[in-house]
């Protein structure tokens, strides 16, 4: 039987940071486009300059 401990991990979880995309304020996370403002209480989302 042939050992797994020289292969690579399998990646798990999402590829991508979703952070820019939670409300800051309520926790709400915001799908589609990401509005200037939460839909659930107003408060300003993050800046989206960092996304790539």
């Amino acid at each position: 039987m042939e050992s797994n401990e020289n292969r690579a991990p399998t990646p798990t979880g999402d590829p991508v940071c979703l952070l820019s995309r939670v409300c800051p304020e309520c926790g709400s996370m915001a799908e589609g486009p990401v509005p200037a403002v939460c839909p659930r209480c107003g408060a300003e989302m993050p800046d989206q300059d960092d996304e790539r």
